[in-house]
Formats: C-alpha cells, sequence, structure tokens
C-alpha cells in the first residue's frame, strides 16, 4: 500500500484527501473534481483556455519555437563550417560542394558538430534540467509563475545572441552549447503547465495542455518559413528580434496565475521588546530560558516560514509518491527516450544513407508540425470525448511503437519523413501524464509537479540522443567487431516502445477508474 504524506488540499485542485492519515491505495488517485457544484453544467474548455492569464503563454510558446526553429538550418550550416574550419585552419564553406565532393574536413565537422550538440543535450536535459526544473517549478509555486517566465523569456535570449555574436564577430562557438544548457534548464514550459492548471478546471486540463503544447507546434510549422521570408543568411537576426519581441510581450501582457493567498508572505519582521523578558514573579530556570529565548513561539513561526520560501531541493521525490506516480513517470522517459533520440538520429541516418538535404529537413520539419497540430487541436479532444487519460496514454505509447517497427525497415527518405510524423502522436502521452498528476496533488504544488514531471521528460530527452548515437556507432564501426546492422538504434526503440506499451497496459489495468 502506498501512502502520501498529510497535506492540505484546495477543492478542484486535488483529488487527494490526506491520503497517508486515512492510509488509502493507488485508487484514491482519481480524476479531480471540479470547482462547480455537481448539478452545473461543465465549463466549457475554450471558456477557459483563451482568457487573459493564458493566451500569454501560447503566444509565448508559438514565438520562441519560431526562434529557435527558423534559424535551426543556418545553425547546422554554421557549426559544420566552424568545425571544419578547425581541422584546416582556415575558413570553410560547405554548403558551396555537392555530397559526393565533400570534403573529410566538412565530413569531420559534421561529425563533431554533431558530438557537441548530442553531448550538451545530454548534459542540459538529463542533468541539470532534470535537477533544476523541480527545484524551479517549486519556487513558482512560492514566488509565481510570472517572475519565473520572465526569468525564462531572458535566459531564452541567450543562446541566439551568442550565434549572432559568434556570426559577426568571430567568438567561439562552443560557448553557444554552454548558454543553450542555462535556457534548456529554465523552460517556459514548465511555468506554462502550472499556471494552465492553476486556472482550469480538471476536467478540461488534458485539452488546454495539448492547447498549450499546439503552440510549440504552431512554431515548429512556421519556424521554417522564417527563411523564406528574410533570406536563410539572415535567420538568426530574425530570430533574435523574434525573442526581444517575445519578452517585451511577457512583461507587458503576462498576469500572475498564482492565488494571491497561496504566495508566501514576507516573513514579518521581529517585533520591539515591549514586555519585560521575564515575570517578577518566574524563577531563575525561567528567566534563563526568557533570555536564551525571548520570543521563542515567534522563533519558531519565522524559522517555519522561512524553510516555506525555499524550493525543497528533493522536489523530484513527488514523482515516486506512489506506484501510479512511478508508473507514469517511467512512461514519460521512455517516450522521451524515443522521440528526442530517434528524431535527433533519423535526420543522421538520412543524410547519410538516403541523400537528405537541407530542403528535405525544411519539409520534414512543417510535416512534423502540422502532424503534432493534428495530434494535439483535433485527435486529442477528440479521443477524450470517448476515453480517459489513461487510454490516451496507451494509444499514444502505441504510435511510439508502431514508428519504431516501421523504420526498421527504413529505406527511402520520404519512408522516414512519414514514420516521424507517425510517432509525432506519441506527444499525446505529455499532456495525460500531465493531467493525471496534475489532478492528484494541491494546488500548492502544480508548479513542482509540472517540474518535475518536465525534468523526467528531459531526462528522457537528454539520454536518447546518446543511446542511439552510440548503439549506431557500435554496429557500424568495424573497429568494435560487431555485426554491421544501421538500423540497431530502431530495434533498441522498438524494445524500448514495447516496454512503455507495458508500462502503459499495467495502468489501464489497475487504474480503471482514471
Amino acid at each position: 500500500m502506498e501512502e502520501v504524506a498529510d497535506r492540505r488540499v484546495v477543492p478542484g485542485k486535488s483529488a487527494v484527501e490526506a491520503v497517508g492519515r486515512e492510509g488509502k491505495t493507488d485508487e484514491t488517485y482519481s480524476q479531480a473534481e471540479s470547482d462547480e457544484p455537481e448539478t452545473s453544467s461543465p465549463i466549457r474548455f475554450r471558456d477557459e483556455a483563451f482568457t487573459r492569464k493564458t493566451v500569454p503563454y501560447f503566444v509565448f510558446m508559438f514565438l520562441w519555437i519560431v526562434s529557435v526553429v527558423g534559424f535551426a538550418a543556418e545553425l547546422i550550416t554554421l557549426e559544420r563550417n566552424y568545425f571544419a574550419a578547425k581541422h584546416v585552419d582556415h575558413s570553410m564553406s560547405c554548403e558551396d560542394y555537392d555530397d559526393d565532393d565533400l570534403p573529410e574536413a566538412c565530413k569531420q565537422g559534421n561529425q563533431d558538430s554533431l558530438d557537441w550538440s548530442t553531448w550538451s543535450d545530454f548534459i542540459s536535459q538529463a542533468i541539470l534540467s532534470f535537477t533544476l526544473l523541480p527545484i524551479l517549478g517549486a519556487a513558482s509555486d512560492i514566488y509565481g509563475r510570472r517572475p519565473l517566465m520572465l526569468i525564462s523569456g531572458v535566459t531564452n535570449i541567450l543562446p541566439v545572441l551568442f550565434v549572432v555574436l559568434c556570426k559577426h564577430f568571430g567568438l567561439a562557438l562552443e560557448w553557444y552549447y554552454v548558454f543553450n544548457a542555462v535556457a534548456s534548464a529554465n523552460t517556459g514550459i514548465t511555468y506554462g503547465l502550472a499556471a494552465v492548471a492553476d486556472v482550469v478546471s480538471p476536467r478540461n486540463r488534458t485539452v488546454v495542455f495539448g492547447l498549450l503544447l499546439a503552440g510549440l507546434s504552431f512554431g515548429a510549422f512556421f519556424g521554417p518559413f522564417l527563411g523564406l521570408m528574410v533570406g536563410q543568411n539572415n535567420t538568426p537576426e530574425a530570430s533574435l528580434c523574434i525573442q526581444l519581441l517575445n519578452l517585451l510581450s511577457l512583461f507587458m501582457f503576462l498576469q500572475e496565475t498564482l492565488p494571491s493567498a497561496q504566495v508566501t508572505e514576507q516573513a514579518p519582521d521581529v517585533p520591539e521588546l515591549e514586555q519585560p523578558l521575564m515575570d517578577n514573579s518566574a524563577n531563575a530556570s525561567t528567566a534563563t530560558r526568557h533570555l536564551e529565548e525571548p520570543f521563542p513561539d515567534r522563533q519558531n513561526s519565522l524559522l517555519a516560514k522561512a524553510r516555506r520560501r525555499l524550493p525543497s531541493m528533493t522536489g523530484i521525490r513527488i514523482l515516486f509518491r506512489t506506484s501510479l506516480f512511478r508508473q507514469l513517470t517511467l512512461c514519460v522517459v521512455l517516450n522521451g527516450i524515443v522521440f528526442e533520440g530517434n528524431q535527433d538520429f533519423t535526420f543522421l541516418y538520412m543524410q547519410e544513407h538516403l541523400g537528405f538535404t537541407q530542403n528535405d529537413q525544411q519539409a520534414t520539419f512543417v510535416l512534423l508540425g502540422a502532424s503534432l497540430l493534428l495530434a494535439q487541436l483535433v485527435l486529442l479532444p477528440a479521443m477524450l470525448r470517448y476515453m480517459k487519460e489513461t487510454r490516451v496514454l496507451l494509444i499514444g505509447m502505441g504510435f511510439s511503437l508502431l514508428q519504431q517497427a516501421w523504420l526498421i525497415f527504413l529505406n527511402h527518405k520520404v519512408q522516414g519523413m512519414m514514420a516521424l510524423c507517425v510517432g509525432s502522436f506519441s506527444m499525446l502521452v505529455f499532456p495525460s501524464v500531465g493531467t493525471l498528476k496534475a489532478n492528484s496533488v494541491s494546488s500548492e504544488e502544480q508548479g513542482q509537479i509540472q517540474g518535475a514531471l518536465y525534468g523526467a521528460q528531459a531526462l528522457g530527452k537528454g539520454a536518447g540522443p546518446v543511446l542511439y548515437n552510440s548503439i549506431y556507432r557500435l554496429f557500424t564501426k568495424s573497429v568494435y567487431g560487431t555485426p554491421y546492422i544501421p538500423v540497431a538504434p530502431y530495434i533498441f526503440g522498438t524494445i524500448i516502445s514495447f516496454l512503455g506499451v507495458g508500462v502503459a497496459a499495467t495502468i489501464c489495468r489497475d487504474h480503471k477508474k482514471l
């Protein structure tokens, strides 16, 4: 039997009430009731999704990803040329060569940029994000969503700003990976999901979570067109302007969603001594105690307030509170490994084996954005009309398994592009898990649970590219003495996805009320 620590539950934000005290099992974690009386009609998700408190988060997601995707192709070119130049001690323009005549320095530069990207993503996602996001999410529960979101807007500017400086002033590109790691460790998605949980009723959270993530998909869809509008060489500068505009819009329009009564008050000042420290009739021991602790009750109160103002360094533990939480966390991690590892590796695989060009990559980003929008705006709301979140989770993991099994037989780049689009439907997993966990904790833990959950996904996303690329090298380099199996990473991904489907099926079987 799993137990949960006793805590206050705010109506409409959690279905769990003093589980540790009553000794209830995981079945206690059922869908929370909304704020309205049971006799009232449910609030339409549109009425809760598009308000002054939520729309700025949608705009932020859209502009952020437009900026990131918009200069992605130019960044790849800058990275390859930068590292290629280091091998020959003079500037290189690898894009001037045909694939058949590509100099060895450009091939080495491409591999170097892949290594830097892979390991910087691992450090930023699997280490920094996994460690810091639960703490930052808990901080947003204390200080509010708005200040943490503004800090995130500032850190998002740093990577693209440094790319512009590197392009024009010849600074070392390696510093880009440092600033990108800092930005990744303070992603605004955490605060956006927590803000949605603050103002949206439990029954509508999954759909609105999906809409919020759809802002990312819109950005991924329109991002590649940025190069067509301003010229591919000018996309870093255009992306910097978009990030600055994004920060300005946050500063002007973003409102606090955390209830003001929930934000911890400033610790009060210690009052002046207006009374004698001891009564004339008090004994010596009492006098000594009062001299050492003139206001013991007030001191204890101040200490408690100070402790509440400090985010817990063990915020990630909220993901392992019950067996259900552990299973949901495992699904998110496995899905992150396959989704991120597969996407990065498939681009590399098709470049080396199937003649995948820069134009093909931009077309794939557009298709991915369209398929993600289809999943989050059409498929997710439709599915939730007929099934609960646990079933949606199982179907999302099933799409991941289908994609990996299909890619084992990859022999044409169109097939790879279609498989990537199919795998995008596995993004149904995250809003489903996010809702199941958000509806199972109090309003005072929304930031912490979303930060910890996104940190768990970041762990998978950071480990995925490392695992996929390591397996690929193991089965394609003769130096290791292994058989030549270039699709070995997809076999690995199929096994991981099959495990995820098994965990999701177990959740559906053991928690039929969810």
